[in-house]
């Protein structure tokens, strides 16, 4: 005897046999036990689920003559017929290649004819709603009004495309998709009928693989029979599928969390070496990431269709990200996916997507920001330090809306507007005098200590930060150098919400607002620690400058221009006549 597939060997023989589809199996029994029939039937649902299979064991059991409870015998010649696909009263019609008006014609003439030796005949008509309109138009009448003798059954996986008028003429039945577990459980079944070695955690990746489908599974079973000499395994299933274990995308989780990027860029280089298919790698990352979501939620793993163990792991991976971070790496993981066989260059695009997710878990947001800000003065308070002087004895600036006018004032005073700081600080106040011995150690301890307090803020921003030179602290201005090297750390740390984080620590720390300032030196630099290049003090302004200025402050007296200025926030550059 030929080799049957396990999809057909297995197929359902029985209602008792059909995986999770109790809501319909249970209300044809009791139709037929009721002898409350329909003339049509529509079996609505994805591919492999058993519409098909339903359909034939309802042809069975209308037609059973040792039929019980509902259920057919699967042994009289009646029953072995309709399975085998011989009885002449039990046709089953491919509607993508009957799909004409004459082939509709042709079966409103078959209809009016009496079943050979069955008591109903019976017409499957599978994927229905490839049928014309004007076969659909054609079928209308007879599919309201059949014989007695006759019931329709229609399958179909895309139910929106079948007319309303056939809809309403038919007893609707929506099949759901299968869960991971269902599949895994019938797959375990079907291995030990079988006798065919195979790991748990093979059979569960296989029900993963199959996306809800009974058939799919088998058929992906089938396959792993013949490439598993010996024990389907764990491995030899991610092989064949071209997927990758679960452990790896939990690798790339936590260097995600811990803004590894090494570790990233070898992970994804072993996937490729590895030949693995990068579309469904990043299929599989984008639900990996959605159970980390889930999971992270209250009673959020009875949405989550994975083994125990993996649902452990899953909570821990879980803790290392905030929910509004998950929530944006689902959103774009799952963009990135619908745009992927459209890219250029698919590699570089995935790996600076996870560099972005890298850096997204770095963010702060304000929230964060005012909580960790709060929670740092009630600790200094507690502690009875209350707020140091200020370093350096640098005199403060106070500064217009605009940047325009400026001021020597007491070290409590700071006034300034704008979010970015000033690319060139004015010239006014006299730098503090760098080669004093006592300052630079002054300045050296509050280097540490904002050091300090950064990494018991934010680690991820610590990481950033600790790769640049203290250079000193210079007309309210913390300079820190970086290298050509880490130029980039200089990019995340000018970021708005890390800024105002770091300034707003310095601020606590030292007592009176200190801006940052950074810079990135080249290689031949030599730009010393604590040390700066002096402002040099102003020089006299010349008669035309002097000219100026009292052209400035003559259009102030005006009403209208002091007014315009208090309103934009501005200042007057130029005085024309």
């Amino acid at each position: 005897m030929s080799y049957i597939v396990l999809a057909r060997k297995w197929r359902p023989k029985r209602f008792k046999d059909v995986v999770g589809q109790e809501h319909i199996t249970t209300t044809l029994i009791n139709s037929i036990n009721s002898a409350q029939l329909a003339h049509a039937y529509l079996f609505v649902g994805p591919r492999g689920i058993g519409k098909t299979s339903t359909a034939r064991i309802l042809s069975k059991a209308l037609n059973c003559p040792e039929a019980d409870g509902g259920e057919p015998c699967g042994e009289c010649g009646a029953c072995r017929e309709i399975a085998e696909g011989r009885s002449v009263d039990v046709l089953e019609i491919d509607g993508a290649s009957n799909n004409s008006v004459e082939d509709v014609r042709t079966l409103r003439e078959n209809v009016r004819i009496a079943p050979a030796y069955l008591r109903y005949k019976v017409y499957i008509i599978d994927e229905v709603h490839m049928l014309s309109s004007a076969a659909f138009n054609a079928f209308l009448k007879t599919l309201e009004e059949p014989p007695d003798h006759v019931k329709f059954i229609l399958a179909t996986t895309e139910a929106q495309k079948i007319p309303a008028t056939v809809l309403s003429r038919c007893q609707r039945f929506d099949f759901r998709r299968l869960t991971s577990r269902q599949i895994f459980k019938r797959l375990k079944e079907i291995v030990e009928a079988e006798g065919i070695r195979a790991e748990e955690g093979a059979l569960f990746t296989v029900a993963r693989a199959a996306e809800g489908s009974m058939r799919d599974a088998q058929s992906i079973l089938d396959q792993l029979v013949s490439f598993s000499a010996d024990e389907i395994t764990v491995s030899d299933t991610h092989a064949m599928l071209g997927t990758v274990g679960s452990e790896v995308y939990r690798q790339i989780a936590v260097a995600i969390s811990e803004g590894d990027s090494p570790v990233i860029f070898k992970t994804l280089d072993e996937i490729i070496e590895r030949g693995k298919d990068l579309a469904q790698f990043l299929k599989e990352l984008t639900l990996y990431f959605r159970n980390l979501l889930i999971a992270g939620m209250e009673s959020g793993h009875e949405l989550i269709d994975l083994p125990e163990e993996d649902l452990s792991a899953l909570k821990d991976v879980s803790a290392k990200f905030r929910s509004a971070d998950l929530i944006r790496m689902v959103r774009d993981l799952s963009e990135l996916e619908s745009q992927f066989r459209q890219l250029p260059s698919p590699r570089v695009a995935v790996e600076m997507h996870l560099m972005k997710m890298s850096e997204l878990g770095a963010e702060v947001s304000i929230d964060s920001i005012l909580s960790k800000l709060t929670a740092l003065e009630k600790r200094l308070k507690d502690s009875g330090t209350g707020q140091p002087p200020a370093v350096g004895g640098a005199r403060q600036m106070v500064m217009g809306e605009g940047g325009s006018g400026v001021a020597e004032a007491s070290s409590d005073t700071y006034v300034h507007a704008s979010d970015e700081p000033p690319d060139e600080m004015p010239d006014e106040p006299e730098p503090p005098d760098s080669s004093s011995q006592e300052e630079d150690d002054q300045q050296l301890n509050l280097w540490r200590q904002f050091l300090d307090e950064v990494r018991e803020q934010s680690m991820s921003i610590y990481s950033f930060l600790e790769k640049g030179r203290f250079c000193g602290v210079q007309s309210g201005q913390m300079m820190i150098s970086f290298a050509d090297g880490n130029s980039y750390n200089k990019t995340y740390l000018e970021r708005k919400e890390v800024r105002m984080l770091l300034e707003e620590i310095l601020k606590t720390i030292a007592g009176n607002p200190i801006r940052l300032k950074l810079i990135v030196e080249r290689e031949d630099s030599e730009t010393p620690a604590i040390s700066a290049t002096p402002v040099q003090k102003k020089e006299k302004p010349t008669g035309a400058e002097e000219a100026r200025q009292q052209s400035v402050e003559k259009a102030l007296n005006n009403p209208i221009v002091k007014k315009t200025v208090e309103l934009f926030k501005g200042k007057i550059v130029y005085v024309s006549g």
